[in-house]
């Protein structure tokens, strides 16, 4: 019968699969009342994904104009009457849409959506 050798123990290896998100986008800017860019993240099975973080920038520059937290429906509103930028940084947001970016977390895929501003009458 053969000696059995002895096997160093080796460390556990932990394999997390992240996973898929969907995000879409939506903006209207009435000509009264309140105005928001809004995205709302999703699970793959269409549920809401509360209190991830949403960062919201100017699809042109890439420049960041503001954040906002998912709401039970997965939905994170960012008021525009918050955000401060320069006249010829909402030109180009009006002209060239936003985008919307969930950077991932422990067990969810990173995400970015654009969007257009559309103005409603």
């Amino acid at each position: 019968m053969p000696a059995r050798e002895k096997v160093p123990h080796l460390p556990s290896v932990i394999v997390v699969h992240k996973q898929n998100t969907h995000l879409s986008t939506t903006h209207s800017l009435p000509l009264e009342g309140k105005s928001a860019f809004k995205a709302r993240l999703l699970d793959l099975a269409g549920k809401g994904i509360e209190g991830a973080t949403i960062t919201f920038r100017t699809a042109v520059t890439n420049e960041e104009f503001g954040t906002a937290f998912t709401d039970f429906t997965g939905e994170a509103a960012l008021d525009t009457s918050t955000v401060v930028l320069p006249p010829d940084r909402w030109m180009l947001v009006g002209a060239g849409g936003f985008v919307a970016e969930f950077p991932g977390d422990a067990t969810r895929k990173p995400q970015r959506a654009a969007g257009r501003v559309r103005i409603r009458l």
